[in-house]
């Protein structure tokens, strides 16, 4: 759409990054050993719900409630 993400933006990602390996890991680990298959789980839903946070914060970002990164260069005109 000619949309280049924001440093928030491509941040934001690494949560998928790391998370869904995890998770794969978690899916395979639980067959063997489901104790570690769950403290995988828990390691992904820790990942994820910090992403949620950061999320929150870049959103308020977007939204002008406080000041991002000096690097953000996202920005929409209406």
């Amino acid at each position: 759409l000619g949309f280049s993400p924001c440093e928030l933006c491509l941040q934001q990602r690494w949560a998928y990054y790391i998370g869904v390996p995890v998770a794969l890991a978690a899916a395979v680990t639980a067959a063997r050993a489901p104790k570690a298959g769950g403290w995988l789980l828990g390691v992904v839903a820790l990942i994820f719900a910090g992403s949620a946070v950061f999320g929150a914060w870049h959103a308020g970002v977007e939204w002008g409630f406080w000041p991002g990164p000096a690097g953000c260069t996202g920005s929409v005109t209406q």
